[in-house]
């Protein structure tokens, strides 16, 4: 019985596997897997990739559920604050117990009192989620 359930398992892998690799040789898709670490089907990354215009798209993104409640120019400022951050934390290793509440927090002090409390803290908990997943990888590399 556990041997059935297992190999069905497989089949569908390899199922899935071959739909994920159609459009693309194996040979192009492992070596865009290993020199870019990504592979999105037959969309294969590897030079296009530019981590500052990334940066900057996701520094636009966090603060855009408040940005009508914000003036312009304190707005162009966070996300300037927050593109800082980002570029710092792509440049620099950060430590395991690294506060990322506390820097959201003073990354987006100038937007604080123009927001609620309670869209602030949606901001800052955006903002704190993004490093945490931004360094992630980084602390995965260094543990292994």
């Amino acid at each position: 019985m556990l041997t059935k359930v297992f190999n069905v398992f497989r089949s569908l892998l390899r199922l899935f596997v071959r739909r994920r690799m159609k459009g693309t040789s194996r040979g192009e898709a492992a070596a865009a897997i290993v020199v870019a670490g990504v592979d999105e089907g037959s969309a294969v990354m590897s030079d296009g990739f530019d981590m500052k215009i990334e940066i900057a798209k996701l520094s636009r993104r966090i603060p855009e559920p408040v940005a009508a409640k914000v003036p312009e120019q304190e707005l162009e400022t966070a996300v300037a604050r927050i593109r800082y951050a980002f570029e710092e934390l792509n440049t620099k290793s950060t430590r395991a117990d690294t506060d990322f509440k506390m820097m959201a927090i003073n990354i987006l002090e100038p937007i604080q009192p123009t927001l609620t409390e309670v869209d602030f803290a949606r901001i800052v908990d955006r903002l704190k989620g993004a490093m945490v997943g931004f360094c992630q990888s980084d602390r995965d590399r260094s543990a292994a």
